[in-house]
């Protein structure tokens, strides 16, 4: 061995690579090959510097195979190395089935990184396949996720670096657009009842879960604000009882038999002469009636100190009142 050889083998050995004793292991062979050529980078090896380091590295069963295949070829180069060792250490149909791997190699739901790892490792057994840059490019593209790929296809990067960058790119914009989406997903939900249905604003308190008026317990029926019952002012011109008016009253309807100078419009009102007409049919009845007239204003009117009296026409009748 050449004198320079010798201190290329001391400032290898520094570095503790790895022996290699002849195991039949795919993955273990080829690590094996990757990190004697990054250390061979390292140091800037030549060819024969490289092929004699590797061989001085093989242990047991791989030195004694060396012995019988490698010494038949004095000239052998590191890329002749390669060859003959995969042949007998790399199988072909391992190497094959690494191969089928490699081409059907798809992201799916691993992120970048995890995909680009894999990618890297199953093309060392595929390299007729990423044999340039731009077919190792259109290699990786190909196997990315539709989302990604639909945005990076068209541009046509040219360089595997170039394609690799711009896909953790559009990923890390993926993940941003998640996180906002599940945010206002999250809000959305915490906007809804149990039942998945919208929360309702607060009603006003007068109105029930079903938006109806409730039912008042003075009078049994539907309304809103004060109760008429309680308001001895408010008189129905129908039935002449007190708590409702003549549109509410219950009696209308039921054929029940009321005063009959108190038919005819809602509310009945102290006024002058009645029209003729009405006067006329009063006048035929055969048993006159006895007129009452109403007087609505708020509140009691029992303390007021003005009284108007005077004679008025009820149905065709006069009554002397008091107003």
């Amino acid at each position: 061995m050449p004198v320079e050889n010798v201190a290329i083998v001391k400032q290898f050995l520094k570095l503790k690579p790895s022996t290699f004793s002849g195991e039949i292991d795919l993955v273990k062979a080829n690590e094996w090959l990757l990190e004697m050529e990054k250390n061979f980078r390292l140091l800037r090896c030549g060819e024969q510097q490289k092929v004699e380091i590797g061989s001085y590295l093989l242990t047991g069963a791989a030195s004694r195979w060396w012995n019988l295949k490698g010494v038949r070829e004095p000239s052998m180069n590191w890329a002749r190395f390669k060859v003959i060792f995969r042949e007998k250490y790399v199988p072909r149909a391992l190497q094959n089935a690494k191969c089928a791997e490699f081409e059907h190699l798809k992201q799916t739901g691993k992120p970048i990184a995890e995909y680009e790892a894999a990618f890297t490792n199953l093309a060392e057994y595929a390299p007729h396949l990423v044999a340039t840059d731009e077919m190792r490019a259109r290699r990786f593209e190909d196997g990315l996720r539709y989302e990604i790929k639909r945005v990076i296809q068209p541009l046509v990067l040219p360089t595997y670096a170039d394609v690799l960058d711009r896909a953790i790119i559009v990923e890390q914009d993926e993940m941003e657009k998640k996180k906002y989406f599940d945010s206002k997903k999250r809000q959305n939900f915490n906007n809804k009842g149990p039942s998945g249905q919208k929360r309702q604003k607060p009603e006003s308190n007068w109105r029930n879960q079903r938006g109806q008026i409730p039912k008042c317990p003075t009078c049994g029926k539907n309304h809103s604000g004060e109760c008429w019952k309680k308001r001895p002012d408010v008189i129905c011109f129908y039935c002449n009882e007190v708590g409702h008016i003549k549109r509410n009253c219950p009696k209308l309807g039921t054929g029940a038999i009321v005063p009959r100078g108190n038919q005819g419009g809602e509310n009945a009102r102290p006024g002058g002469n009645s029209q003729g007409n009405q006067g006329n049919r009063s006048g035929n009845e055969n048993n006159q009636r006895q007129g009452q007239v109403f007087a609505l204003m708020p509140g009691d009117t029992r303390n007021d100190e003005v009284v108007v009296a005077g004679n008025i026409l009820i149905c065709s009748l006069p009554a002397y009142v008091f107003i």
